[in-house]
């Protein structure tokens, strides 16, 4: 059987290859196909698809824009509720809850965050212009999201560095004083590559773009309260920002989710290419513009010069016509003549006949 992807150098080339081939596959039976648009199963996937992104995404903007500020809401309350404990404030019952309760609450948003990129990763897939597949990028960020929020629910944050240094013994040896930066330089690595390959994939939606952004600002000013040279920054200062960046995270993405699913699933590269095309387009038609003009100029000159060309005619044919009335008043002149010079030659003969007759009769 032949191999469709003979001679592709990676997985973006092999994309391309097999939406061409989709493609030229559905203009082939496209006229065996009923006039309905499908074949049953196509109709009921696609009701499937419809009705499985309703259960995920509501169509309505406004519930989308509720459901941020809910998020928000709560994460407001989870935060006055752990200072609130913290201070023995309020009902005795607060003073009860866990230590960790901003690290679980952030742990789960994050968890509904990598559900909600998978799912835009799904969506993006069925993309039929994104021929650089980037819509992998998304199920990396699933699963990054995924992993932190589980590390943060069960706890095992701590854990990390025991396990990245025993990962990286046969690499380095023994690690025993760096072992938190190495779960540092992981993370911050892992992270930048994501951001590096998802930002500009959310270039058609400038506000889940903004509001990702606003969320990496966030970590980037913990990151830096966590390890500057003061020590009076509070450790519920720091798990504060980690949630209020974890809500905005699963805020943008949210948003996002909703622009994939009910307004567009391609790739801001094909809005680019398509800007182009009608930039090539708008010049080829100015150039047409430029050649119908010249072309106009063009038939003006030669219906100009033809009128000339035709005036030189007729006059040729005026002056002709002259010449040949000229002509034939001078030939009729010449007839006139030479009858006239006939009529008096035969006058002359007729009077020397009469005078020789004359003359025979007075002999006589």
């Amino acid at each position: 059987m032949e191999n469709r992807f003979a001679g592709a150098k990676d997985h973006s080339d092999r994309r391309r290859r097999w939406l061409s081939q989709e493609e030229r596959l559905e203009t082939a039976f496209a006229e065996h196909l009923p006039e309905t648009g499908g074949s049953p199963g196509q109709d009921v996937e696609s009701r499937l698809h419809e009705s499985l992104t309703r259960r995920v995404i509501s169509r309505r903007l406004w519930l989308v824009a509720l459901s941020v500020v809910t998020l928000t809401a709560l994460s407001a309350a989870v935060i006055w509720l752990k200072d609130s404990s913290r201070q023995h404030f309020g009902v005795g019952s607060l003073a009860q809850l866990p230590e960790d309760l901003m690290d679980r609450y952030s742990g789960l948003l994050l968890l509904a965050g990598g559900l909600y990129a998978l799912f835009i990763g799904w969506i993006r897939s069925e993309s039929e212009v994104d021929f650089k597949g980037r819509y992998r990028s998304w199920r990396w960020l699933a699963l990054y999201l995924g992993l932190i929020g589980s590390f943060q629910i069960l706890a095992i944050g701590p854990l990390l560095p025991e396990l990245l240094s025993r990962l990286l013994f046969p690499l380095t040896g023994t690690i025993q004083a760096a072992r938190p930066a190495v779960v540092l330089a992981v993370s911050l690595t892992v992270s930048a590559f994501l951001l590096y390959r998802i930002l500009p994939d959310m270039g058609r939606c400038v506000w889940s773009q903004a509001t990702l952004t606003s969320a990496v600002l966030m970590m980037i000013v913990r990151f830096m309260l966590q390890h500057s040279s003061h020590n009076d920054i509070q450790q519920a200062t720091l798990d504060a920002l980690f949630l209020l960046s974890a809500n905005t995270t699963l805020a943008a993405l949210l948003l996002h989710c909703w622009y994939v699913a009910w307004i567009s699933n391609a790739p801001p590269v094909a809005a680019k290419a398509s800007q182009e095309a009608s930039e090539v387009s708008r010049s080829e038609a100015a150039k047409t513009g430029d050649r119908s003009d010249d072309q106009h100029a063009a038939d003006v000159n030669s219906r100009n010069a033809g009128v000339e060309r035709s005036a030189d005619h007729s006059q040729v044919e005026d002056h002709r016509q002259a010449e040949k009335v000229v002509t034939d008043d001078d030939n009729s002149q010449g007839d006139a003549d030479k009858d006239l010079s006939t009529t008096e030659s035969d006058e002359r003969a007729r009077r020397s006949k009469r005078r020789k007759s004359r003359r025979k009769r007075r002999a006589a």
